[in-house]
């Protein structure tokens, strides 16, 4: 083999193993269990898939560290197949009317969540801003 075949043949390894790496990692992330990370969970739920009609009746972010309380964030919704709403800076620890009201209308469509910035409150301690939430309102 002269210098350039050599070289070629080293650029297509080099390609076939960046695809395999690619792929295992996409197969790997299709088999994980789909849960909330972070200290903050949305409806009370460590799933990343929530029904809709669990959401309704929770709508509230809750802090998984003790004696924390969730103060503001911002929220914002995509519709599968549908526009982005949003993003919406809400007081307090729950999504407000308008924003529930939105989630009904999309009964049965799935919707992700965007739930960003928030802030946490904890006895004693300075408010910090926790990781960004991400769920699936299944309609």
């Amino acid at each position: 083999m002269n210098k350039y075949q050599i070289k070629t043949t080293m650029k297509v390894a080099a390609v076939a193993l960046v695809l395999t790496a690619t792929c295992t990692a996409t197969a790997i992330a299709q088999t994980k269990p789909k849960k909330q990370t972070g200290n903050v969970w949305f409806a009370n739920v460590d799933d990343a898939e929530i029904p809709l009609s669990t959401i309704l009746a929770n709508p509230r972010l809750v802090s998984k560290k003790e004696g924390c309380e969730v103060t503001d964030f911002i929220i914002s919704f995509l519709p599968k197949d549908g526009n982005f709403f949003g993003p919406f800076r809400t007081k307090g620890n729950t999504i407000n009317e308008n924003q529930l009201n939105f989630l009904k209308e999309f009964k049965g469509v799935k919707v992700k969540i965007f739930i960003e910035t928030i802030r946490v409150k904890c006895t004693g301690k300075d408010t910090v801003i926790e990781s960004p939430v991400v769920v699936t309102s299944m309609g």
